[in-house]
């Protein structure tokens, strides 16, 4: 049975400025994980008790995909809603991560960059080569499902801007154009 460390005070503002890798992953997912169980934990026993946000200010630059795809899932399928507030710039899996967020809200001055998977192979053998790439068009296919599922791009547009292997850098304006964002803040 998981128990959360601190029951008796609940911070619900989670600060993520880091890349996307296991130790800030485990970190982040834990938090999530710890704010739901005190909020289940509440429901049970505080009659008419209703979930708050938790309130995620994130700037990263992204990061692993394993590890964005694993926070993607943990923000998606929290039951307590998670609103994401984005500055500075979200980039690459942190773009990916929003299609998760119940909401998301963006400082006007944000930089947000959609980019195609990226990764180095550097293996000596052709076959070995062949199944890590196509391992990563797997990966993909569903980073490509978690756009099109959760904004307003359109298969044409992802296709066409990977046709490119360029990085798609947009301001609020057009993510919220897009639905990648919901809010501007001005």
């Amino acid at each position: 049975e998981y128990k959360m460390e601190n029951t008796e005070k609940i911070d619900r503002n989670i600060h993520f400025c880091s890349y996307i890798e296991e130790a800030t992953t485990k970190e982040l997912i834990k938090s999530i994980v710890d704010i739901n169980i005190y909020d289940a934990q509440q429901e049970k026993t505080v009659v008419g008790y209703k979930r708050e946000p938790i309130k995620l200010f994130m700037t990263t630059g992204g990061g692993s995909v394993v590890h964005t795809i694993a926070l993607f899932d943990h923000i998606k399928y929290s039951a307590t809603p998670i609103w994401i507030y984005i500055s500075g710039y979200c980039c690459s899996g942190g773009f990916y991560m929003l299609g998760a967020a119940d909401r998301v809200i963006a400082y006007e001055h944000t930089q947000l960059m959609y980019h195609q998977l990226s990764s180095d192979i550097d293996y000596e053998k052709l076959a070995t080569q062949k199944e890590i790439v196509s391992h990563r068009e797997e990966l993909q296919k569903i980073l490509d499902s978690l756009i099109l599922e959760n904004t307003k791009i359109t298969k044409d547009k992802l296709e066409e801007v990977n046709s490119k292997k360029q990085d798609w850098w947009m301001d609020v304006t057009e993510a919220k154009k897009l639905g990648v964002i919901d809010e501007i803040i001005k």
